[in-house]
């Protein structure tokens, strides 16, 4: 490559890379777009109803779980170990997969739970 031609494609990566910089740094519209856009939709996906009282099932310990109604000292365990081993529960729905929890078990608590 000849010393004209290196210039100038030196000089066209600086210039992408510096739109580029431009483009996506953090005070950009774009930027604060995307993240409130990704907010938005995190918290909708958390959503769920929150009476006064209501157990999160996330950081709830076992004395706490077994109020819940259908759920006992074993059961109240399940949860932990569930969520110790795959991470918080994301949806309300998740409790179907603790062993034990049906879908009788889990219409009683989905109005006396939260996720956070």
């Amino acid at each position: 490559m000849r010393k004209g031609a290196a210039a100038a494609a030196w000089t066209l990566l600086a210039a992408a890379l510096a739109l580029t910089a431009l483009y996506l740094r953090p005070g950009a519209t774009y930027f604060r777009l995307a993240f409130s856009q990704a907010a938005s939709r995190q918290a909708q996906r958390l959503e769920v109803a929150r009476p006064d009282g209501a157990v999160n099932v996330n950081t709830a310990d076992a004395s706490q779980l077994d109020e819940l109604p259908g759920i006992g000292e074993a059961l109240a365990q399940r949860i932990i170990e569930e969520r110790t081993l795959n991470g918080p529960f994301r949806y309300p729905e998740d409790l179907l997969c603790v062993k034990g929890i049906g879908e009788k078990t889990y219409q009683k608590l989905r109005d006396l739970i939260c996720l956070e």
